[in-house]
């Protein structure tokens, strides 16, 4: 941390673990299943026995739905009481795989006049790279021969800031949209439509990964039902209010898979699609979410605490999971976490207190089909920081960022080849 000689609340409100919630709260034994689903009647897609190109069905237009209720706030209500956090893991030591590198400090860096806010990476069928901007806008990204990168096209402009994103077929993209829900993106023609935005009445305002499944059955995660932004109240609070909804594009409901989580963050389904794994990033850890007949629903911690608080993951062919989320464990983060005084201390402060002291950082991690960390990439300077998600393609690793500009790349290192 920076500039330690201000006062400690401020410092703390700064601190990596609170800005990984600035765009985009227990244990995994309070998360539960929950039956609760919303037909289209409510607000969801019309059904649809079509089946498009690529095998999955296709997508209908929503069609228009009555009024449904924001629960989100954007303020702590006053005099609240926060829940802390009694039972602290012991904090991972940066050595071993997770000791410090110039791995992401010695990237390329690309795009950076084009993306900003690049979150999410993602493969399309057709081959190419699309990621999504702070400012609403979709991108492809080309790529030549020997795997850089051609060239760098908008292919769409959304109303909302798509925080995740995943190939559905080799034209259409799903994205996970702050304050519209998830929609369905056409990187051909620029169209885009809202899928899903809502569930038993209470709209889906906060929007935050998602992934699909072979069959096209859609897993996404509202990170809070409670607070947008979820910067810093969310964590402040205390209290689990993610959760992972499934939509189905062939029937047109959405469901709640796991609720109770804390800050539902990342998610990716399974090779064998048994389980999915959900990040919660205020609990700096990794919960595997079964989808099986008899455990539908039900949760488990997933491998052994992390040293960061995890924002986007990928599950790659050889089952090892990619962790994004620069916002490392400290002496701070973790004082932060078990005091009450301390939450009490930020929350009074005025907007913006404390901006501009955020360290700068950059990380991800590799963890093993167990869980286990065996590589991880640094930026220990903050050339490029923030970084929210780590795709490994073609023989190259692309790193996305929540705030810096343009992606980070480099080649797959022999140790994960």
């Amino acid at each position: 941390m920076r500039n330690l000689h201000r006062p400690l609340a401020a410092a703390l409100l700064v601190t990596g673990l609170l800005a990984a919630a600035a765009c985009s709260g227990g244990d995994s034994d309070s998360a539960s299943a929950a039956s609760a689903a919303s037909g289209p009647a409510t607000g969801a897609s019309t059904a649809s026995d079509a089946v498009g190109p690529d095998g999955r069905p296709e997508l209908p237009r929503r069609e228009p739905s009555g009024p449904a209720v924001d629960r989100h706030v954007e303020v702590l209500p006053p005099g609240f009481e926060p829940v802390v956090w009694t039972d602290l893991p012991p904090r991972p030591a940066l050595d071993g795989p997770l000791a410090a590198n110039q791995l992401i400090e010695n990237a390329q860096i690309v795009g950076e006049e084009e993306l900003e806010g690049a979150e999410d990476v993602a493969v399309g069928l057709d081959g190419h790279l699309y990621t999504a901007t702070a400012d609403g806008g979709i991108w492809r990204l080309t790529q030549d021969a020997g795997g850089g990168i051609g060239t760098i096209e908008r292919v769409a402009a959304l109303d909302g800031r798509a925080l995740g994103l995943a190939a559905y077929s080799r034209d259409v993209l799903i994205a996970a949209v702050v304050e519209q829900g998830i929609m369905a993106v056409n990187v051909t023609t620029g169209d885009s439509w809202v899928l899903t935005d809502r569930i038993d009445g209470n709209l889906i305002f906060f929007a935050d990964e998602v992934t699909i499944a072979d069959d096209g059955t859609i897993y996404f995660t509202e990170a809070s039902t409670v607070y947008l932004p979820g910067f810093p109240n969310d964590f402040l609070d205390g209290r689990p209010s993610g959760r992972l909804l499934r939509y189905e594009p062939a029937t047109g409901v959405t469901d709640v898979v796991a609720d109770g989580l804390y800050f539902a963050n990342g998610v990716d389904v399974a090779a064998d699609e048994s389980h999915v794994l959900v990040a919660e990033s205020f609990r700096f850890r990794l919960t595997r979410v079964w989808l099986d007949d008899g455990r539908e629903g039900t949760t488990e911690q997933f491998g052994p605490s992390l040293v960061n608080g995890p924002d986007n993951i990928v599950i790659d062919d050889r089952g090892r999971v990619w962790v994004g989320g620069s916002d490392l464990r400290s002496d701070a983060v973790d004082a932060l976490a078990t005091s009450a005084d301390l939450r009490r201390q930020i929350a009074a402060l005025p907007p913006g207190e404390g901006e501009g002291l955020r360290g700068q950082y950059g990380f991800a991690q590799v963890l093993s089909p167990e869980g286990e960390p065996v590589f991880s990439f640094h930026d220990t300077t903050g050339r490029f920081w923030a970084v929210s998600s780590a795709l490994p393609h073609d023989g190259h690793v692309t790193f996305g960022s929540l705030a810096d500009r343009g992606l980070a790349r480099l080649p797959l290192p022999t140790e994960l080849s």
